[in-house]
């Protein structure tokens, strides 16, 4: 892939690939430093690329790499820190008007990249399992969990049906 062909599609992506990472990472300056990290990983890795048609998936691909990274990292320093008795709390400001966002936030790691990738950036099931190393039948299967677990906090809890066109209650 060339530099300009690079820089062209990953620019493009720069909305995908921040969303995709705030929704792992939930804050926004890691969500930003694990951006800046991945496309530093594609820029170097562009020629590993094989099938620029496949650029989207496998760009995602190295960006949640990179979150998992971030947290593996940020992991191996909270347990620190708890081993030496000093805590770390991490406010974090969910965005405006967030039921939903905050509902698919409790959901466990496995089941909310599905989501959110499916639902909010339209990626197929195939180029979902191509990112988080899934077949598309596992998939179906996490975002189904997924949506169930969601349907029975929000309709639950709220009375707010996302599932019938966001808005109806019941």
């Amino acid at each position: 892939m060339s530099e300009d062909r690079f820089l062209e599609a990953a620019l493009g992506m720069r909305s995908k690939l921040y969303h995709a990472a705030l929704a792992i990472l939930w804050n926004e300056q890691d969500a930003a430093d694990a951006m800046q990290e991945a496309m530093l990983k594609g820029w170097l890795r562009r020629g590993s690329l094989r099938d620029e048609g496949l650029f989207e998936v496998w760009f995602m691909r190295i960006l949640v790499n990179q979150c998992r990274d971030l947290q593996r990292r940020q992991l191996r320093g909270r347990r620190l820190l708890e081993r030496i008795g000093l805590e770390r709390r991490r406010e974090v400001e969910p965005p405006p008007d967030s039921t939903v966002l905050e509902a698919i936030h409790r959901l466990p790691d496995r089941l909310r990249l599905p989501v959110l990738l499916y639902y909010f950036e339209g990626y197929s099931q195939k180029e979902i399992g191509a990112i988080v190393g899934a077949t598309p039948e596992q998939v179906k299967a996490r975002v189904r969990q997924a949506r169930e677990k969601l349907r029975k906090e929000l309709v639950g809890e709220v009375g707010w049906d996302w599932t019938r066109g966001g808005g109806s209650h019941e």
